[in-house]
């Protein structure tokens, strides 16, 4: 799996910490890193030179700190696949300034405090998510779930392929090319979440066909899958899950479902 993390938190310290050591892990793979958050510059140094090793790495131009105000404007995404471009030329940029890629801690609550904003946002996690499969950029996307709710949160989370918060399945980006993998267990629980996932990836077809490792998928219910058929109904595609394991593809032969086939 890519380094591409949700990380909810309910204290600013615990946010730090998380950023700090993530950073210094990217300073020792030769990434360039980037500390973003709400505040001034002189505000966002100080935190993040409560690390030695950022302390200097900021001095060098190794670490870098950036304004949320500086990242996001006036905290709008109105479209994704616009800060998915920033961040790959941010990207070639650090490499062509000698770097091996380069690797953001952010600091994103106030990027999705209304349901519009989360919206669009969510559909900009699984693109940026795409780009990180095959190029050197990492992130770690935090949210403040004392300010969100679990909810919102674990609508972020689901669509990363690691975070801290225990979310029950996973859909996000893997190769080779326009390949989702769902992980996880899918069931009474994810009944509303699971097809809200689906439907903000707007996963693309090849040939007709959403493909999916299932590879990591333990459990899937008969609703799930049903809500699987449903979306590649609406949209007169077909799904082929490769990888399952014998019990997802005995439940998709039991169903004798139109659009989605399994096979391990």
């Amino acid at each position: 799996m890519h380094d591409h993390i949700c990380w909810g938190y309910e204290h600013p310290e615990e946010f730090v910490a998380g950023a700090v050591e993530f950073l210094a892990d990217g300073l020792d793979a030769g990434l360039q890193v980037c500390y973003v958050a709400p505040g001034t510059t002189e505000e966002l140094t100080a935190a993040l030179s409560s690390s030695g090793r950022l302390r200097r790495a900021l001095d060098t131009g190794a670490a870098r700190v950036v304004s949320l105000d500086g990242m996001y404007g006036n905290h709008e995404l109105s479209d994704p696949r616009r800060q998915v471009t920033e961040y790959a030329e941010a990207t070639n940029r650090a490499q062509a300034a000698g770097y091996k890629g380069l690797r953001i801690a952010a600091e994103a609550t106030g990027l999705v405090d209304t349901p519009e904003r989360l919206d669009a946002f969510v559909r900009y996690e699984y693109l940026v998510d795409e780009y990180m499969v095959d190029h050197p950029f990492s992130a770690l996307c935090a949210y403040n779930v004392a300010e969100l709710g679990h909810d919102a949160v674990a609508q972020l989370a689901c669509l990363h392929p690691v975070s801290n918060d225990g979310t029950q399945f996973r859909l996000h980006a893997t190769g080779p090319p326009h390949t989702a993998a769902v992980s996880g267990e899918l069931d009474m629980a994810t009944a509303q979440l699971w097809p809200r996932a689906l439907e903000r990836a707007q996963l693309r077809p090849v040939d007709g066909w959403l493909r999916f490792d299932a590879a990591g998928l333990r459990f899937v219910d008969h609703r799930s899958l049903a809500a699987l058929d449903s979306y590649a109904a609406q949209r007169n595609v077909g799904v082929l899950l490769t990888s399952a394991s014998p019990l997802v593809v005995r439940m998709a032969q039991i169903l004798r479902l139109q659009n989605v086939r399994a096979h391990t």
